[in-house]
């Protein structure tokens, strides 16, 4: 095991991207790749899951990562151990952003560069999970930062910000004769079959439909229910009579093209889910400065 895999390891890990991790190590991704591949062999785990569009750490992996920047921390302390000490290099401090998966990080990533840029040596480590994962890992306080929705957000956590606006739209194939039209009420679609998520991913939007459904006159046909987001776009994309929903957070172009499937504005009461950043748990000066910089 060397020290500059497991600095690889970390970097992925912060990045939860090895493309992007490749760039900023200057290591090619297969190379990358394949240290990462010797280290689980080595370890007999995986420390990451790899997903169709995503990356996102294991139980193990998120264990390893907090021992291996522990072990870092002591390797960069020997190695400047006989240096003077006027000028000493700062601790690596380490922050966990949780943050729910499937929606669009753009926004995220670019107020995650201007953080580094205030505190160069913080490893900012974010988590991908479902918004009732992320409320489980705040409450037991492996998260110093939460991002979720804010309907998932209890009682008991103050609200500080608005992250992103969010909104469901509906998804259907580009072939679906009600693909033209801009927006569409939930009475629009009483002759569709519908492609939800499981109860347990997202049970808000299957909750509201269903209940917006009901008011609308009509019972869902549920032709089948999906454990992710790219089983449902895959779903909708094959059957033109079939119709699922996405967050606007979600929706970006690439999808639609990816896979031939359309994005319509649902035009329904209550249909705003803002994303939103919860007070730290923990008054520090870098996470309220971290706060401040993610919702300016």
């Amino acid at each position: 095991m060397k020290i500059s895999t497991l600095k690889y390891f970390v970097t992925i890990a912060e990045e939860l991207s090895f493309t992007k991790a490749s760039a900023k190590l200057f290591v090619s991704q297969p190379s990358l790749s394949r240290h990462i591949h010797e280290l689980e062999q080595e370890l007999g785990t995986k420390l990451f899951i790899r997903h169709s569009h995503s990356l996102s750490l294991s139980p193990d992996g998120e264990a390893f990562l907090q021992a291996t920047i522990k072990t870092l921390e002591q390797f960069e302390q020997l190695s400047t151990m006989f240096q003077p000490k006027s000028h000493p290099e700062p601790l690596l401090e380490v922050v966990r952003i949780g943050f729910p998966k499937n929606f669009n990080r753009t926004k995220l990533t670019q107020k995650l560069e201007v953080c580094k840029r205030h505190f160069p040596h913080l490893q900012i480590i974010v988590s991908e999970l479902s918004p009732l994962e992320l409320n489980e890992k705040w409450q037991s306080g492996q998260l110093d930062l939460l991002i979720n929705l804010e309907t998932y957000i209890p009682e008991s956590i103050r609200v500080q910000a608005t992250f992103l606006k969010n909104h469901l739209k509906i998804i259907m194939s580009k072939k679906n004769p009600l693909s033209y039209k801009q927006k569409l009420s939930m009475a629009d679609l009483k002759n569709e079959s519908f492609v939800l998520l499981e109860r347990k991913e997202s049970p808000l939007i299957v909750h509201y439909v269903i209940g917006q459904a009901l008011a609308s006159g009509f019972h869902f046909n549920v032709k089948t229910y999906v454990s992710n987001l790219a089983e449902g776009l895959s779903q909708v994309s094959l059957n033109n009579q079939q119709v699922s929903f996405i967050y606007s957070a979600m929706a970006d172009s690439s999808l639609e093209e990816q896979y031939q499937v359309k994005f319509v504005s649902l035009d329904a009461p209550n249909n705003h889910q803002d994303l939103v950043l919860a007070s730290p748990r923990v008054k520090t000066p870098t996470l309220e400065t971290l706060s401040q910089i993610l919702t300016e």
